[in-house]
């Protein structure tokens, strides 16, 4: 019944709505069968529809309704409908709805969880809810809009703690502490993380990959706060715990193990553990590991002075992300141009940024291409100071000037006129008005 679809009805009020629908009166229902003040009553929900009047009056409803050639036709059931059926069953049809969609920008999504959350302001249907949470907050993290995933989350954790369903509640938590992560509040996840693996750990909990998710997210915000050595131990405790590890979970501690011994300047160890890596994702063929692999030994070398040996691997990792058109096929570019400016290998230094900043545009300004856009116009900027190419440099003081029209943070806004002031230095004895110009710039956006 499309005209009464998605609302929640009494059986009197249904009854109403129905009569208005087909324009008669409570005497034209009830045919002679009852006094209309009966059906009063039962509009105005004072006396409870029994089956019988239900059957009578789907009867005379289907009748009028064929006679006015109205397209409707209902059954006693449907008015008997209870009001909770009817929020199920609408509640149950946007889960559905939501299913079938993987964005969050469109009016589709939004109209779904508006209606679910004006249901859920009258009725509480806790099991309902806290499917309809969970489905919210998991697309909202699919569109990377963490903070509202994590909103839906900590909605859907409030409603577990209600319930007798005890274990929703460390997987919420192990949710949340995913979006804090993603969120840079590290510490929050940290705590969040270590909490619902206790959890798990007390309760002795056979969900084997509920403890992987939790160990694993606990190491990765260790890594996140710097705290490495924390890090490492938390992945060994893993690898004791006998989780049944697959081939790219093995890859994923490997790669965070040797991030740690990176970061403290442990190459050997950080070496050894990505060549590790590197055996495993080449045997089965895991490309995109592998390219992450590549890139991290690029780092090591880097890192030694190896300048030449960093290209060969970086290249190696580009060969992959070119074929695959990987996400992070800017970043390499980037890495490979400042490894060949290292190098002095101007030109190729130059094509290798040109061609990510390319890449960045058509992918858009989001806040987390940003960063790279930045340290893009770091190297170019060193590249035309020694080209000494000005017209090029200009350019790119107008394309950083863009950037502010964007949602960036603290740290880029300075970032960013560190640029115009470096910028405005080399016009000093150029042009001075242009100089000015771009200082003045930098003090003011």
């Amino acid at each position: 019944m499309m005209f009464l679809e998605n609302k929640v009805l009494s059986p009197g009020k249904k009854i109403k709505a129905i009569r208005k629908i087909l324009k008669i009166n409570q005497e034209e229902l009830t045919k002679g069968v009852y006094n209309r003040s009966l059906i009063s009553y039962i509009e105005n929900d004072k006396i409870k529809l029994s089956k019988k009047v239900a059957e009578i009056l789907a009867n005379n409803i289907n009748q009028i309704a064929k006679q006015k050639n109205i397209p409707l036709e209902i059954t006693p059931d449907y008015l008997l409908e209870e009001e909770i059926v009817q929020v199920n069953k609408i509640i149950r049809n946007s889960l559905n709805i939501l299913n079938n969609i993987n964005t969050i920008d469109n009016h589709i999504f939004h109209n779904e969880v508006n209606r679910i959350e004006n249901l859920f302001k009258t009725y509480d249907v806790k099991e309902l809810k806290l499917k309809a949470y969970k489905k919210i907050a998991n697309l909202y993290y699919k569109n990377k809009n963490y903070n509202n995933s994590y909103i839906y989350y900590l909605k859907a954790l409030k409603v577990c703690m209600q319930t007798t369903n005890s274990s929703c509640f460390p997987e919420l938590l192990l949710e949340l502490g995913k979006c804090s992560i993603k969120m840079l509040n590290y510490n929050v996840a940290t705590l969040i993380n270590e909490y619902a693996l206790s959890i798990l750990k007390s309760n002795s909990t056979t969900n084997i990959d509920l403890l992987k998710k939790a160990y694993f997210n606990l190491s990765l915000s260790y890594k996140k706060l710097g705290n490495y050595d924390s890090c490492l131990s938390t992945l060994e405790n893993m690898e004791l715990n006998n989780l049944q590890l697959d081939t790219c979970e093995i890859l994923d501690i490997l790669l965070l193990k040797g991030n740690c011994y990176l970061r403290k300047k442990q190459f050997k160890s950080a070496k050894d553990t990505y060549f590790e890596a590197l055996n495993i994702s080449e045997s089965n063929n895991i490309l995109n590991k592998s390219a992450m692999i590549y890139i991290n030994i690029a780092n090591i070398y880097n890192n030694l002075g190896k300048t030449h040996k960093a290209i060969e691997f970086a290249n190696k990792s580009f060969n992959i992300r070119k074929n695959k058109k990987d996400i992070n096929l800017a970043n390499t570019l980037i890495f490979l141009g400042e490894l060949y400016l290292k190098i002095n290998e101007i030109e190729k230094a130059h094509k290798n940024i040109v061609d990510a900043i390319e890449i960045l545009k058509y992918k858009g300004y989001e806040k987390i291409n940003i960063d790279s856009f930045i340290q893009s116009y770091k190297l170019l900027i060193n590249i035309y100071i020694i080209k000494d190419k000005e017209t090029l440099i200009e350019k790119i003081a107008y394309d950083i000037e863009k950037l502010f029209q964007y949602n960036i943070s603290k740290i880029q806004k300075q970032e960013l006129k560190e640029l115009l002031v470096k910028i405005g230095y080399y016009y000093m004895e150029r042009d001075f008005y242009k100089s000015k110009e771009f200082i003045s710039k930098s003090l003011n956006l």
